[in-house]
């Protein structure tokens, strides 16, 4: 067993970063005739899935596997391998006594491996099967392919193990979940177009493997914490799809149930927002100045009121003492009345001040004022996240999704932002954006600056105004089952 593993390691796993020994009882092992080179090897219990999960947290990228019960240890590998924090494509040689290959390769379990290889013991040799892998049906794929031999004297052909040449899948069928979501994916009939959908038909032709759409109406969809779901990534999470596409983004919540392809295009998502409404005329009076100098002006009266009043009675300047007379008096300065004989003293000096002060304010107030009335005045219109956050302004769309990329959010903005987005069914966006229903609708910001507005507002679009700010942008990719 000792020349066997340190074949094994040497020949098909030398480049590996670290290797796994994961079997029953180790010490009757001695490692160090199997590792005689620089590789860190790690090893773990063969029924104890937590030291497997460390291990492989530990950069593990191969394994042998040395057990009895083959069907039980692929099991806890693959539990292990989707509890890992660590995303690799594992080499992994599982060492059995089973009698055919049969037995182990057509378990449903090693579709989550792609590259594996069980090593079966025989009185003289070991020999080596993987799965073909490719073919046009189940049972092709399926199909135990022998690998190499290992005899005492070492591999008999010397092959490679994991050649990860898939450059032909041999018209394998692949599952494509995605659903109708033009540019990216439009699905009319047997008509398939959209960029997305491109990519992968270009991709099946390349690759030669052929394909079918898995569909629902759960659209982007979602993923429990069994793994299961519905939509694009229910579909691919539970293994009923192989890959799926469609304005995926990289989400952090599913990128523990899924892996990522690399980021292929960029992306941003905005709002349609009522136009801004006509201000009523009953409000025009007060537009000439704004909340801060009316504030001034109240305050400005209320002193001068005091002033005069207690001149009125310090002095006996006035020809009265009453306090409503000199509000009245100071009142009458600042909206240009005319005023009656000044009495002489500091009271005339104080009284002519506020005389001044209101021949500029009534000036200043009246030339604003004539435009105010001249040009037609609307509501703040909604352009920034931060305007969006400040006046409580919701958003919404037809599914979770457009808001998954700001659960996480730590800025107090876009956190409330986040808080505001609401869902909607098709028929209520479009009610709502025909009645004018303060809510703004999500649309996509395409790389190219055009946008992907969902068809059942354009209706409304006398109704509603772009954002000039994105809510937020992203990475479009594609996803495929965590291997």
């Amino acid at each position: 067993m000792v020349n066997l593993m340190h074949d094994i390691v040497h020949s098909q796993l030398a480049t590996s970063i670290c290797v796994c020994f994961i079997m029953g009882d180790p010490n009757h092992l001695d490692f160090n005739n199997i590792i005689a080179g620089s590789i860190p090897i790690v090893i773990a219990g063969l029924n104890n899935r937590t030291t497997i999960v460390e291990a492989f947290n530990l950069g593990c990228n191969s394994a042998i596997v040395t057990t009895n019960d083959a069907e039980q240890a692929i099991k806890n590998l693959l539990v292990a391998t989707k509890k890992s924090t660590q995303r690799k494509n594992r080499n992994i040689v599982m060492i059995t006594s089973t009698k055919e290959p049969s037995e182990i390769l057509n378990l449903d379990e090693l579709d989550n491996f792609a590259n594996f290889v069980v090593g079966l013991i025989s009185e003289s040799e070991v020999k080596f099967w993987r799965q073909n892998f490719v073919g046009a049906t189940r049972t092709e794929q399926r199909t135990p392919v022998l690998v190499d031999v290992w005899r005492n004297k070492g591999f008999v052909q010397g092959n490679n193990f994991f050649p990860e040449d898939w450059r032909n899948f041999r018209e394998r069928n692949l599952r494509m979940a995605t659903f109708n979501y033009p540019p990216y994916s439009i699905i009319d009939g047997n008509t398939f177009d959209g960029t997305e959908m491109k990519f992968a038909l270009e991709l099946a032709k390349k690759l030669n493997f052929t394909w079918e759409l898995v569909t629902d109406s759960a659209q982007w969809g979602q993923i429990f914490e069994n793994s299961t779901g519905d939509g694009i990534l229910g579909n691919v999470a539970s293994n009923k799809a192989d890959f799926g596409f469609g304005a995926l983004y990289l989400w952090y919540n599913e990128y523990q149930y899924l892996d990522f392809t690399i980021p292929y295009i960029r992306t941003g998502i905005t709002c349609l927002a009522p136009r801004p409404a006509r201000l009523s005329g009953l409000m025009v009076p007060a537009l000439p100045f704004s909340s801060g100098v009316w504030a001034l002006l109240v305050a400005t009266l209320t002193a001068g009121c005091i002033l005069a009043w207690f001149a009125a009675k310090l002095h006996n300047e006035l020809r009265t003492s009453k306090f409503v007379e000199c509000f009245l008096l100071v009142l009458g300065f600042m909206v240009m009345v005319p005023a009656p004989k000044l009495p002489p003293g500091y009271t005339r000096v104080c009284l002519n001040f506020f005389l001044l002060m209101g021949l500029l304010l009534a000036t200043s107030y009246s030339s604003s004022l004539v435009s105010f009335m001249t040009v037609p005045r609307f509501d703040q219109p909604l352009d920034t996240p931060r305007q969006m956050a400040k006046r409580g302004f919701k958003w919404a769309a037809s599914h979770d999704a457009w808001a998954f990329s700001l659960r996480e959010a730590s800025d107090d903005v876009f956190g409330k932002v986040y808080r505001l987005f609401t869902t909607m069914t098709e028929e209520q966006l479009q009610l709502a954006a025909l009645k004018g229903h303060r809510v703004a609708f999500a649309v996509e910001r395409l790389p190219s600056g055009q946008l992907a507005v969902n068809p059942l507002l354009a209706p409304a679009k006398d109704k509603l105004r772009l954002m000039r700010e994105d809510l937020y942008w992203e990475m479009v990719v594609s996803v495929v089952e965590f291997m």
